[in-house]
């Protein structure tokens, strides 16, 4: 019966890991435009997943109330949005397969549109922050017109080469000199590194201090920088089944593909790694400051359900994890997004 188990184990986890490997990992770009805060935009990617009309008739604005509105103060420092000209904003996504919205939708698919940061397709009142943002404007009636280029990739880390995925993003970046940068990275990173715990903080904080130092440091630096804390991958998985059902193999064997360490280290030992890490990334926003704003730990500590979690690959969040993370990573930035979208 053991051996039974092992192989059947083995196939499931050869199975996923020839998928992740087949894999195009090619950075996907998106571009949105919108003529008017009003919402009257037209859209064009490189992958084409939907028609125009189905894209208009899935978007609906509706009542969104403004989160965490700016003070008093600055209120009355701001021109009146209607009398400013239409801001164009550029948008970039950076990070892992989270954000690039790995198997949202489906196992082995490529589903952006549906991540929580730049996915045109997430809309609603639990929407990505791109929608958001065309709903806020929309809101206080400033117009704009806003590019959004995803360029987060599945297995991204900060710390596994001496040039990492993050720094490799950062330079494809660079030359879009964004407006609005969103960062969540290092899911991968604590989940894979065999590093002692004191070399992986220091490393992993040196690298992050390197990407956002260079998004600051640029001539025409971001107008706002969100580090989003990481996602705890042990609430990730006691959503899941376990056991020795189908559902429970299938789920033991994608999770000891995906985040060995979390069955190799005991769980004060993995948790450890993921409070240093989030410690870093806090740390770090708050001492370079300026457009770096950091989430306080909100996508940290929230709560997923077992609908949250792709039944495909019970790892990366599904379209529900995404909407959750948008919405809750949201609530920290939007009182930010919404000076950006009164400034002239």
């Amino acid at each position: 019966m053991k051996i039974t188990k092992s192989i059947f184990l083995l196939f499931i986890i050869g199975a996923l890991t020839a998928c992740e490997q087949g894999f195009d990992r090619k950075k996907y770009e998106q571009e949105f435009f919108s003529k008017e805060a009003s919402g009257d935009f037209t859209g064009s990617q490189e992958q084409n997943f939907f028609s125009e009309d189905d894209f208009f008739e899935s978007t609906d604005f509706g009542e969104q109330q403004i989160l965490n509105p700016l003070d008093e103060e600055d209120q009355n420092q701001s021109v009146s949005p209607e009398d400013l000209p239409q801001k164009n904003i550029t948008m970039v996504t950076i990070g892992d397969s989270i954000s690039d919205g790995f198997n949202a939708k489906g196992f082995g698919a490529h589903d952006s549109r549906y991540n929580w940061s730049s996915g045109e397709a997430l809309t609603g009142t639990s929407g990505s922050h791109l929608y958001k943002i065309k709903t806020l404007a929309t809101q206080i009636k400033r117009q704009i017109s806003i590019r959004a280029y995803n360029y987060a990739a599945v297995g991204a880390e900060a710390i596994d080469t001496d040039d990492p995925p993050l720094s490799q993003q950062v330079t494809q970046a660079l030359p879009r000199k964004a407006d609005y940068v969103t960062i969540m990275i290092g899911a991968n990173d604590i989940c894979q590194t065999k590093l002692p715990l004191s070399t992986f903080k220091n490393l992993f904080q040196q690298r992050i201090e390197s990407a956002l130092q260079r998004f600051v440091g640029d001539q025409d630096p971001p107008e706002l920088i969100y580090v989003s804390s990481i996602p705890n991958p042990r609430k990730l998985k006691s959503t899941q089944p376990s056991g020795f059902s189908f559902e429970g193999l299938k789920c033991r064997a994608a999770w000891e593909y995906a985040c060995p360490n979390m069955q190799k280290r005991s769980a004060a030992a993995f948790d450890s790694y993921w409070k240093a890490a989030n410690d870093v990334l806090e740390s770090t926003s708050k001492r370079i400051g300026g457009p770096v704003i950091f989430d306080d730990m909100a996508v940290a500590d929230a709560s997923f359900s077992r609908s949250d979690v792709s039944s495909t690959d019970c790892f990366h969040p599904s379209v529900s994890g995404q909407r959750k993370i948008s919405t809750t990573s949201w609530k920290a930035v939007s009182p930010y997004v919404e000076k950006m979208l009164r400034a002239p």
